[in-house]
């Protein structure tokens, strides 16, 4: 298979991001594109092989930046789009080969700034935070199946309050986040300092994430 970005224009009208992008996969053109209806709505728009893609009208106000990952690395570009504010908001489009076309995963605002596992990559975790000045966070593990959200894990952060510094780890279970304790961490032994949580994030899913499956 082969990605090729042909050209990519960008220009502001109004502070909301505006594009006209062109792939080259599998010798068919992939076109993403925006037209900026009026300074609260913004028409998104998109064809592959001269069929229509995605034509979806989507909120302006506040909307960052678009970006164009390939987010399950199936080697066609998907769309994420960027709202900010206290804390930033984020919306997936995921191409479906099969169907030719763009699906929004409804529930990826609640599952931000995710990564990929290393380890399994079907899996991926979030993060954001929950209050504190960012003592206080929270990191999901889940996979994403006929383009829905399925959670399995759930990490919660709590640095804030000096007797209760603890870091627990849930295998979700029905959707219930706090189903059954997988782990139970004191916080600052654990991390050490502010910084070193991401990288503690990221070495946990990947190596017990066959505890959650």
């Amino acid at each position: 298979m082969t990605l090729l970005l042909l050209n990519l224009a960008t220009v502001t009208i109004a502070q909301i991001p505006s594009f006209d992008t062109t792939y080259k996969i599998n010798k068919q053109t992939l076109r993403i594109s925006t037209k900026v209806l009026d300074s609260n709505f913004v028409l998104l728009n998109s064809k592959y092989a001269s069929r229509i893609a995605l034509h979806d009208t989507i909120d302006g106000v506040g909307l960052g930046n678009i970006e164009f990952p390939d987010f399950d690395n199936d080697g066609y570009p998907d769309i994420l789009l960027t709202y900010f504010g206290n804390n930033p908001t984020y919306y997936l489009y995921l191409f479906d080969p099969i169907g030719k076309l763009y699906k929004n995963i409804s529930n990826y605002m609640s599952f931000p700034d995710a990564v990929q596992l290393k380890s399994n990559p079907k899996y991926f975790y979030s993060y954001h935070r929950a209050g504190c000045a960012d003592m206080n966070w929270v990191s999901d593990l889940f996979r994403i199946v006929d383009f829905k959200i399925v959670q399995i894990g759930h990490m919660d952060g709590q640095g804030c309050d000096f007797k209760k510094e603890l870091i627990q780890i849930f295998k979700v279970i029905n959707d219930k986040e706090k189903g059954q304790l997988i782990a139970k961490l004191p916080y600052i032994k654990t991390l050490k300092n502010f910084d070193n949580k991401w990288e503690f994030i990221e070495k946990y899913w990947n190596q017990n994430v066959r505890k959650f499956e």
